[in-house]
């Protein structure tokens, strides 16, 4: 079986493989990319609306552009 994400845009590998997860969190985002979760969301976005889709098949890259057009949540600071 070959698994989708080989050969990929290092940012949309990333995304396929913890799609299975909700995504990535944005510590690993940021540790992986040095970007926030709203720049990830706005490049993955980017990526999957030109005009090869990123070489990713249609259920997953639908369930990507639904993921990246979703705002991220903000994780409150303890104490705040």
């Amino acid at each position: 079986m070959t698994r989708q994400g080989s050969g990929l845009d290092p940012l949309l590998a990333f995304a396929v493989k913890w799609e299975p997860y909700g995504g990535a969190s944005a510590e690993d985002v940021f540790a992986e990319f040095g970007i926030d979760m709203s720049e990830y969301r706005r490049r993955l976005f980017v990526m999957l609306s030109c005009s090869d889709r990123g070489g990713v098949r249609a259920p997953l890259r639908d369930r990507l552009i639904a993921y990246s057009i979703t705002p991220a949540r903000r994780v409150q600071s303890e104490g705040r």
